[in-house]
């Protein structure tokens, strides 16, 4: 299960977002898995766009906001 899935079953996260969540997670993957780091740190800025967008509209909550910052590391190691 991944983290996502967790934050919608507990409640902090909505069904919806969660789900839009997940694809923009294996997009990414896929961009790491080719190479395409550039892409990857594009969509990892766009991701944490929407993660604040998410938290904004109280579509996630703070714990889960919590929980899901993980992206500034992740763009450190592929810069």
């Amino acid at each position: 299960m991944t983290t996502a899935d967790q934050l919608v079953q507990s409640g902090d996260l909505d069904r919806k977002a969660g789900r839009d969540l997940q694809r923009r997670a294996a997009g990414i993957a896929v961009s790491i898995q080719n190479g395409r780091h550039e892409s990857a740190v594009e969509r990892l800025h766009d991701l944490d766009k929407r993660l604040r967008e998410l938290r904004e509209d109280d579509d996630l909550s703070r714990a889960g906001f919590a929980a899901l910052d993980v992206i500034d590391p992740i763009i450190d190691s592929l810069e």
